[in-house]
Parts: C-alpha cells; structure tokens; sequence
C-alpha cells in the first residue's frame, strides 16, 4: 500500500476542529487567540497567512505568518506528525519569502529544548532567551490610550 502524499493548502473555515485539536495536543492551543472567529477573520483579511498540510484528507500539520511590513513572524505552528508540521512550516517561510521578507522568526518556549534543536536543524538562531507575555485587554481604553 502506498503511502498518501502531502499537499499543503491555505487554511479555510472548515479545517477549524482539526486545527484546533492539532494545536491542543501540541500544547498551543488559546481559546482567545484561536477561537473560530479570530481565525476566519484572520484569513479574511489576509487569505495566504495559514496553512494546513493533508495526508490524504487528514490534516497533519498547521502553520501561521504575522507580519507588518518590518519583521515576520511564523506562529501557530503544531503537527500531528513531524513531516505535517515542517511542511506547513516550510510553505509558510515561502509565502514570506514572496512577500519580500529575507528573515523570519519563530518563538520557542526557554526550557522546550527539543523545539529549539529542531528549529536549530531547520537553520534558525537563538537570538536570546524570550518569554511570550500576554496581556487580556479591557473593553474601554484608559483616557491616555485614547485618540
């Protein structure tokens, strides 16, 4: 029997609970940040910003682009299998590289050492040791950060 090939698309709507559930069992899953609104509205502004990888018609992989004009940034990233991550994570630094970026970033958590020498192997640097920090913002802005 053969082994089903890999194909690598945009995300669309309906790939919502495998991607989800990808992202929850690799442990990255937020209910603020990848609610199904947020990520249909995500691509409706910008269509080719996440991608998912199928093995036959089952997702195995996901990756998401940020970036604003100045840096770019590779988030979201999770797979079901090795292959199905790097591969969502490769279309996603090609879709930078036709947006004309020449350097991509990626967070990793400072005591995940596994993730740092796989992206290491994939030819990314430690830039330094980072935290991710978050901040829940309230629906009214303070008078200061109003226009």
């Amino acid at each position: 029997m053969t082994e089903p090939s890999l194909t690598i698309r945009p995300y669309v709507s309906a790939d919502y609970d495998s991607v989800r559930k990808i992202l929850e069992l690799n442990g990255r899953f937020s209910e603020v940040i990848d609610s199904a609104e947020n990520l249909t509205r995500k691509i409706q502004r910008d269509p080719s910003s996440m991608f998912v990888t199928l093995e036959g018609d089952r997702i195995t992989g996901t990756a998401s682009i940020m970036e604003d004009g100045r840096m770019a940034f590779i988030v979201r990233w999770a797979g079901l299998t090795l292959e199905g991550m790097t591969e969502a994570i490769l279309r996603a630094e090609g879709e930078l590289v036709s947006r004309g970026y020449s350097e991509s970033s990626i967070f990793v958590g400072m005591h995940d050492t596994a993730t740092g020498y796989y992206f290491a192997e994939q030819g990314y640097r430690m830039d330094g040791a980072c935290y991710r920090m978050s901040k829940e913002l309230p629906g009214t802005l303070p008078p200061q950060a109003r226009k």
